[in-house]
């Protein structure tokens, strides 16, 4: 017996994601209608249902002063690109976005 999970996904934007996995590929294939048909559906309740209106919790936030002086970023030592400022879980930092000829990813560091 084939195994089949359906999930259904609600964005921020109010488009639903409808989608099904199966280990039987034809299984898979034969949920397709349903899903179409199920797609439609969230579609129309979505446009039904009005929007709420937004409300304001506090002042608006102060408009941001242009910068200075901008951001010129690095360029990597081994490809000679730019790199690119990346947010990881432990902050900024300056990445290069090439590979290497093994396949692996570029470790350049500046400094």
């Amino acid at each position: 017996m084939a195994t089949i999970t359906y999930q259904l996904t609600l964005s921020s934007d109010g488009k639903p994601v409808v989608s099904v996995t199966s280990d039987d590929p034809q299984a898979a294939r034969d949920a397709i209608p349903w899903l179409s048909q199920t797609y439609v559906t969230l579609l129309k309740d979505a446009k039904a249902v009005p929007k709420p209106a937004t409300t304001l919790t506090g002042p608006p936030a102060a408009p941001q002063a242009p910068s200075e002086e901008p951001i010129v970023a690095p360029r990597c030592a081994v490809h000679q690109v730019p790199m690119v400022l990346v947010q990881g879980r432990k902050g900024p930092f300056w990445s290069c976005h090439e590979k290497m000829a093994d396949g692996a990813w570029c470790q350049f560091k500046p400094r």
